[in-house]
C-alpha cells in the first residue's frame, strides 16, 4: 500500500512537538536520556534481529551505552536532525530519526529500528504517513531519503510502501554481519505535499 496524496490519515503533526500522537497506540516523543533505560529493554528485546543490520547494538549493553547511543544522536550536529523516542501502547518500542537535512540537495535522510514484538504491525509505516506532510511542509526537505541494506527485507519494503523509489546501490562501512551486502538508496519527493 503506497501513501496517498494527499493523505487521508489525519492532519500532519507539528514535528517540534513534545509528544506527537500518530494513533491512539503510537506515540513519538523527542529522543532524551531518560528514554536510556527502555531503549536498554528493547534492545534486549531484539538484540539478534537488530545485530543483523545495526551495528551500533554492539556497544548498547547497559545503561551507560544506551546513554551513549540517545547521546550521539540528540547531540549530532547535523542540519535539521530530530531523533523520536517511538512508544506503542506506551512502552518503549524503538527510534525514528531524520537524520539530517542536506541544506544544497534538500534531502532529508530518515532512519528507524523497531523491537521486535512491534515489526510488522504497520508502525513504522503510520509514523512516516503522518510525518511525511509535516517534513514537506515544515522544513526545507524536497526529498526523503532511505538508505537499506540489501537484505533488509523489511526496511525495503517500508520505502517501497511510501512510494519512495530505488536510486542507486554503494558500499557502505557499516559494522554489520553481512558487510559485503549493498547499501540501497531511495527517494520519495514531497512535492505532492508542498503546499
Amino acid at each position: 500500500m503506497m501513501l496517498s496524496t494527499p493523505l487521508t490519515h489525519h492532519k500532519s503533526p507539528r514535528l517540534d512537538h513534545e509528544k506527537i500522537s500518530i494513533t491512539d497506540a503510537i506515540t513519538l516523543r523527542p529522543l532524551a536520556l531518560n528514554h536510556a533505560e527502555g531503549l536498554l529493554e528493547a534492545v534486549e528485546r531484539s538484540r539478534p534481529q537488530l545485530a543483523t543490520f545495526l551495528g551500533w547494538v554492539k556497544g548498547v549493553t547497559d545503561l551507560a551505552g544506551a546513554r551513549q547511543y540517545i547521546r550521539e544522536r540528540i547531540s549530532a550536529p547535523a542540519p535539521g536532525a530530530r531523533w523520536y523516542a517511538i512508544f506503542h501502547q506506551q512502552t518503549f518500542c524503538g527510534v525514528f530519526g531524520i537524520k539530517s537535512i542536506a541544506p544544497r540537495s534538500h534531502i532529508a535522510e530518515v532512519g528507524y529500528w523497531l523491537s521486535t514484538e512491534v515489526q510488522g504491525q504497520g508502525v513504522t509505516h503510520q509514523i512516516l504517513a503522518a510525518l511525511i506532510p509535516a517534513l514537506a511542509q515544515e522544513t526545507n526537505a524536497d526529498i526523503v531519503e532511505f538508505r537499506c541494506l540489501e537484505h533488509n527485507r523489511a526496511s525495503i519494503q517500508v520505502a517501497s510502501r511510501t512510494g519512495a523509489k530505488w536510486v542507486k546501490s554503494v558500499e557502505h562501512q557499516m559494522d554489520v554481519r553481512d558487510a559485503a551486502q549493498k547499501l540501497n538508496i531511495y527517494h520519495l519527493a514531497l512535492k505532492p505535499w508542498k503546499n
